[in-house]
């Protein structure tokens, strides 16, 4: 009996030691992980201005050209236009008359509203044209992007529902943008063109490119 006991005592020993020898990595915990999503919102800048280098009527934005007739077109109004922002598409800016007519409209009774129909003769009027010259009264504009810079042909003012592009941005390097435009606007009166103030409303928009 005392050797079976010994045996068994001895066998303890040996699974002791083994259990004992096993790496310590077969009892380590597996790798826990957790994710979160960090995330901004940069806000939108979109901002159009228009200045005129003559501001001697009385509505914001608007300047007069005197003209004699059979003279030189007047060519002195430029506006100044310039869009900022960071859109990350970009944009289009946009030239036209405000309305379906791009005539420049005689001023027959200046107390009524600008733009009120009752303030205008528009049978007597300057059709727009590209000839600033000869037998035919006219009006148009130039455009550049470098200040006092204005070559090429004179361009019609086109009615609202078919407006210019004077300028497209697509932002290929999506970052902040600050463009200018300079436009530069002609008139000439030929020698029938009846004495007195005309006058028409231009609007530039600046579009958001999808």
């Amino acid at each position: 009996m005392v050797k079976s006991k010994n045996i068994i005592a001895g066998l303890g020993v040996v699974a002791g030691l083994g259990m004992a020898l096993l790496p310590l990595g077969a009892f380590a915990a597996d790798e826990q992980t957790g994710t979160q999503v960090v995330r901004a919102t940069v806000g939108e800048v979109f901002t159009l201005t228009v200045t005129s280098n003559k501001t001697d009527m009385t509505e914001t934005g608007t300047g007069t050209l005197a003209v004699t007739p059979k003279g030189s077109a007047n060519a002195e109004l430029i506006h100044t236009v310039n869009v900022k922002g960071n859109l990350y598409k970009g944009y289009d800016l946009k030239l036209s008359s405000v309305d379906s007519s791009t005539d420049l409209k005689f001023v027959k009774d200046d107390s009524q509203d600008f733009g009120a129909a009752a303030r205008y003769d528009t049978s007597t009027k300057i059709a727009t044209g590209t000839t600033l010259s000869g037998d035919t009264s006219a009006w148009a504009y130039k455009k550049s992007e470098t200040s006092g810079s204005f070559t090429g042909d004179w361009t019609t003012i086109k009615a609202v529902a078919s407006p210019d592009t004077l300028k497209s941005n697509a932002n290929a390097e999506h970052a902040s943008f600050d463009d200018t435009v300079y436009v530069n606007y002609g008139v000439y009166a030929a020698e029938n063109q009846a004495a007195g103030v005309y006058e028409a409303e231009v609007i530039y928009k600046a579009t958001p490119k999808i």
